[in-house]
């Protein structure tokens, strides 16, 4: 359904800003070190970054996350890679699935 005046983006992008607040909002302004949000205001520790690095490097050993061709990272590199659309696709959504 269309209404007057509006596009179908336009509707799209206000339902999802309700739904999710800082939709469509730039991330690297968001981000920044000097204007963006602190890193103390995520909601996420330094301990969960850790967890889900320990277990990413893990899964890379195991083979459970492989480079692809969209995502050639380095096994080796410790500090670049594998992005978060592999980290996703090879490991979160089996893991999500598995648990029902």
């Amino acid at each position: 359904r269309r209404w007057p005046g509006c596009q179908a983006m336009d509707l799209l992008d206000n339902c999802f800003s309700l739904q999710y607040p800082g939709w469509g909002m730039n991330g690297a302004e968001l981000h920044h070190p000097e204007t963006g949000v602190p890193p103390d205001r995520w909601c996420i520790s330094r301990g969960d970054v850790r967890f889900l690095r320990r277990q990413i490097s893990d899964k890379i050993a195991s083979g459970a996350i492989k480079p692809t061709v969209r995502d050639p990272f380095d096994i080796e590199d410790r500090v670049c890679g594998p992005n978060m659309y592999t980290v996703v696709e090879a490991w979160l959504k089996p893991l999500t699935r598995g648990a029902g």
